[in-house]
């Protein structure tokens, strides 16, 4: 009688081990309002991540300006999360199909590439990130067989406080595009009344207030 025998896995070295905990794939999506050109575009220009993502990018440097599709671009970063540690490394954009697709690839503190996919969703556009990243920096090589759990929880924590700033970032540039197109007579009398530096976060209240205390002083002098 014929006995099949259990398979029996190879062993794997202290040292394989803790390679392979060293080893993360992250998958994140976003969907905001917007489309994805401006999405795509926003997160693209890396230099300003720090300006509207500063949970997360504490510096954003070009080093190389790349080809006119801005492939080759590269960066030097630094990054943050909630746990007590810095992640400097260098970013460099290897594959472009705008606004449908980027790739990017990373040395530094960890190694590895990720990839945005982006889609339009009605009103909203939408992205999904998949990083799939080696850690090099001696803290977390140290730490992952421990904590893996709690780092990959900084990584993630990362990324939903991003969602939340590109949410905010492309609400600011469509309002400051809008009251860029503000006819110049407008332009003219708003500033005559000495409120432009308020306009246009001045309810109509104010406005009317304003203007009021303007008619009396004209009207008791």
């Amino acid at each position: 009688m014929r006995t099949d025998r259990p398979t029996v896995l190879p062993r794997m070295s202290a040292r394989a081990l803790l390679r392979e905990s060293q080893k993360y794939h992250f998958r994140s999506s976003w969907r905001v309002e917007g489309q994805v050109e401006e999405l795509a575009s926003l997160l693209l220009d890396v230099s300003s991540l720090p300006s509207w993502w500063s949970t997360a990018f504490f510096k954003a440097h070009i080093v190389d300006p790349g080809d006119e599709c801005s492939v080759g671009r590269s960066f030097d970063l630094v990054t943050r999360g909630w746990l007590p540690y810095r992640l400097r490394f260098q970013m460099r954009v290897k594959h472009i199909d705008f606004p449908r697709k980027f790739v990017l690839v990373a040395k530094g503190d960890f190694v590895g590439r990720a990839v945005g996919k982006l889609h339009q969703d009605g009103q909203h556009a939408c992205i999904t990130f998949d990083w799939r990243v080696s850690a090099r920096k001696p803290l977390l090589q140290v730490l992952s067989p421990m904590l893996r759990p709690i780092l990959m929880s900084n990584h993630y924590w990362v990324m939903g406080r991003g969602q939340q700033s590109v949410r905010t970032e492309i609400a600011r540039r469509r309002l400051d595009s809008e009251h860029t197109t503000v006819d110049p007579l407008s332009q003219r009398l708003i500033s005559f009344l000495g409120f432009r530096a308020l306009w246009p976060r001045m309810s109509v209240l104010a406005a009317r207030s304003y203007l009021r205390r303007i008619s009396d002083m004209w009207l008791s002098s």
